[in-house]
């Protein structure tokens, strides 16, 4: 289960440059519009695709910060809020995230269409929580897919 997860940091297919298609599947990486497909190795290097590394296709995603910015993401997750005083937090419940035309709409535990020029201190922890702070509350929602692009699109928004 080597490629698992991949799809949580790259977003660009190299082949096709479609954005949020890539997919992953145990040792297998495949990008649903082009289905170009890969697999990563024993040794932990990408087979069958333009890069066999994530530094390199890092680079190369970024050349696609516009193009991600006008893309739609989704993702489910579960919503929390945090208390800056005494770090606590505390669960919200389980939404759907989608970032949309500069903004993020969570529905499920709460309704909330936020604009992401309102949004500051943007982060990723645990390679999965994606934190924020709107209207002096601190989000924290961890995310099931998508991170890297979450976060490119709110600390890249101007």
């Amino acid at each position: 289960q080597l490629a698992e997860g991949l799809e949580n940091v790259v977003y660009v297919c190299p082949h096709c440059k479609d954005i949020n298609t890539i997919q992953t599947e145990g040792n297998i990486i495949r990008c649903s519009s082009c289905e170009k497909e890969g697999y990563v190795d024993q040794y932990g290097f990408i087979q069958n695709f333009v890069f066999d590394n994530l530094i390199e296709w890092n680079q190369f995603q970024r050349l696609y910060t516009k193009e991600l910015r006008n893309s739609v993401i989704t993702s489910q997750g579960i919503l929390s809020y945090m208390n800056m005083e005494d770090d606590s937090q505390k669960e919200v419940g389980p939404i759907h995230i989608e970032y949309r035309v500069n903004y993020l709409f969570l529905t499920g535990s709460i309704t909330e269409s936020i604009p992401i020029q309102e949004t500051s201190n943007t982060t990723i922890t645990l390679r999965r929580d994606l934190g924020f702070v709107y209207n002096n509350r601190h989000f924290i929602i961890k995310l099931d897919h998508y991170n890297a692009a979450f976060l490119r699109v709110m600390q890249d928004k101007y």
